[in-house]
């Protein structure tokens, strides 16, 4: 039906239904529709390593993917850390923190990127979208549960150390855009 090279693309146009899905339930009853929310979010973050794993794994790496992937994974992302802004699980300002830095270090890497210097992820970056991704299970957990504090607690954790890991990789970023070769002139 498909071939081994349109797997991993089609993966990651999932991630993208999954993620427009997401934003309609959301709108219109987030709370009757909070259980289904939290299990598309839960595939379509997995579905952002699957896709990824395949296309190495298979050797069919495209430029499709290249570019859509990273997109649609910052949507998915970017989307719920707005959706769930106004429940003030966690503090605000983590949220508004953690979007701030990805679109300041993201048109970075984009604006490195035209000068021909590129910065890949680094580690710290990706721990932080580990840490985000998990305060985001948390707090859909807790909008399902509210009565289970620890939900909240664990939230509010797993925020901060994203954010720590925000500003540390950011710092990276930065460090390395002002030694790249094009600003050294």
């Amino acid at each position: 039906m498909f071939s081994k090279k349109q797997i991993p693309n089609i993966i990651t146009i999932a991630r993208g239904v999954f993620t427009l899905i997401i934003i309609v339930l959301f709108l219109i009853d987030a709370q009757k529709y909070m259980p289904a929310i939290f299990t598309l979010f839960i595939i379509a973050s997995l579905s952002d390593f699957v896709d990824g794993y395949l296309a190495r794994k298979w050797h069919v790496v495209s430029e499709f993917g290249k570019m859509a992937d990273p997109l649609l994974d910052k949507v998915l992302v970017f989307s719920l850390l707005i959706l769930v802004f106004e429940f003030k699980v966690v503090p605000q300002v983590i949220i508004l923190l953690l979007i701030l830095r990805d679109l300041t270090i993201d048109s970075l890497r984009s604006y490195t990127a035209t000068r021909g210097v590129s910065m890949p992820a680094i580690t710290s970056a990706k721990w932080k979208t580990t840490f985000q991704m998990f305060m985001i299970v948390f707090i859909l957990l807790f909008l399902i549960y509210p009565h289970m504090s620890w939900l909240q607690s664990a939230a509010q954790i797993t925020g901060i150390i994203a954010l720590i890991l925000s500003l540390w990789s950011a710092g990276i970023y930065i460090k390395t855009s002002v030694r790249s070769p094009d600003n050294t002139k």
